[in-house]
């Protein structure tokens, strides 16, 4: 697998951006390419721009009280992964074994070969089990025992 194809992918997918669209001024001509690749490779630029994750359109998202601290969490991990799948010397990259490994770690994923609900999806199952008992526990309404009728 391309790692850095997939962190270029990854990132066009996550900021709705065009890896290389924050260079400015942009360089034109039949060379382009080559120019950008050559400022890249010699540290110059990136191909992405790290404060686009400072910009994700959360707008239609209301993170409030354990999401809003996790995003702090999420943002340094995606900033992480994008930098080590993109690292401008191909020998400091991730392998697509050790992207795989950082994406089941970080973000809580089922590992590749295991079977059964994710981690994050058993605490979000044990949760609402636990409301959902809590819940018939309650009194319904015209029950004089306080105990529902089935």
């Amino acid at each position: 697998m391309d790692v850095y194809a997939f962190g270029l992918l990854f990132y066009t997918l996550l900021t709705g951006r065009l890896p290389y669209d924050h260079i400015v001024p942009r360089p034109d001509g039949p060379g382009v390419v080559l120019v950008v690749k050559a400022r890249e490779a010699r540290g110059e630029v990136s191909p992405v721009a790290m404060s686009a994750l400072d910009e994700l359109p959360l707008h239609d998202v209301a993170l409030e009280g354990i999401a809003s601290r996790a995003w702090c969490t999420l943002r340094t991990a995606l900033a992480h992964l994008l930098r080590f799948t993109l690292h401008r010397d191909p020998a400091q990259r991730f392998s697509a074994h050790e992207a795989r490994e950082y994406f089941e770690r970080e973000l809580g994923l089922r590992p590749s070969l295991a079977r059964g609900p994710r981690p994050w999806t058993a605490r979000l199952i044990q949760m609402r089990r636990a409301s959902t008992v809590s819940w018939a526990r309650r009194p319904g309404p015209g029950s004089r025992s306080g105990r529902r009728r089935a």
